[in-house]
């Protein structure tokens, strides 16, 4: 797109089989909505190895977006960890596609893994982080006194950088992340007629602090969410995709009323910046 700079992805699950499946056109219409970078961020245990052979794959891809790759366990399947797990997810840390840890946190909304062991889990992802010296991904939902809580305590003085990603909480719960030097992710819900919410925070955080994703396959933004429903009749969303992460750069443009390319350029540096992108 020659009259629009490039924008990244920084949040993207390119190995769910939706997207999987059409691997080579999603990075293509990618690059066609001048998303210049992907951030393919795994979810589960057995996910971590999949995830980086596809980002390898994926940059043999001529033409396509640069793909990097962060390792983790979602809360949501913290009760499936093992100590293999972490020591698979340690090694391949080392690989240099490589460039943050997570999704790690806590999701108290769902309860899919007992919280006890959704705490441990993000204890030792945080821990891990530190040791490698990647920026962190947190998922955070319900949770928030806890989530602060554990990353002080596991910190030590030494607070690892990040992100909290797909933020929907309060301006508090940012505000906290912000002091904590952490980045804020927004994703297609800030586009949503009943996220006014997520509007009134996001107004309020540093435009040098915020980076745009899709998180998708899920999160599909307005208006492709609505017009893709009218046109299946099935009131399901087709998946989200890299390339819809510019209609996230549009709205924040209008909602900061900038031009809508210092927002692509901003935080595309911004991800550069937080992942140690070239």
């Amino acid at each position: 797109m020659p009259n629009l700079e490039p924008i990244c992805d920084s949040h993207a699950h390119l190995f769910y089989p939706e997207l999987e499946a059409q691997l080579d056109a999603v990075l293509a219409r990618a690059v066609e909505a001048g998303v210049s970078i992907i951030v393919n961020v795994a979810t589960e245990p057995a996910s971590n190895a999949v995830v980086a052979a596809q980002t390898r794959r994926a940059n043999t891809i001529a033409g396509g977006p640069r793909v990097y790759t962060s390792l983790g366990f979602h809360p949501h399947n913290a009760h499936q960890v093992t100590p293999p797990d972490w020591e698979l997810l340690a090694r391949l840390a080392d690989e240099p596609e490589v460039v943050a840890l997570g999704e790690f946190g806590l999701d108290y909304h769902y309860d899919l893994s007992p919280r006890a062991e959704q705490r441990e889990v993000f204890r030792r992802g945080i821990r891990l982080a530190l040791e490698k010296n990647l920026p962190l991904v947190v998922h955070t939902r319900d949770a928030a006194q806890d989530t602060i809580a554990i990353l002080d305590e596991e910190s030590r003085g030494a607070m690892p950088r990040g992100v909290f990603h797909c933020f929907t909480d309060t301006w508090e719960l940012a505000e906290a992340a912000l002091e904590r030097g952490f980045y804020i992710g927004l994703t297609g819900i800030v586009t949503y007629a009943n996220s006014e919410n997520v509007r009134e925070v996001a107004r309020r955080i540093p435009l040098d602090r915020l980076l745009v994703e899709t998180d998708a396959p899920y999160c599909t933004p307005e208006p492709v969410r609505t017009a893709r429903r009218q046109a299946r009749k099935k009131g399901k969303d087709e998946p989200n995709e890299p390339a819809l992460v510019a209609h996230v750069c549009a709205a924040l443009a209008d909602l900061y009323t900038l031009d809508l390319n210092e927002v692509r350029r901003r935080t595309c540096a911004n991800a550069r910046e937080l992942f140690r992108l070239p």
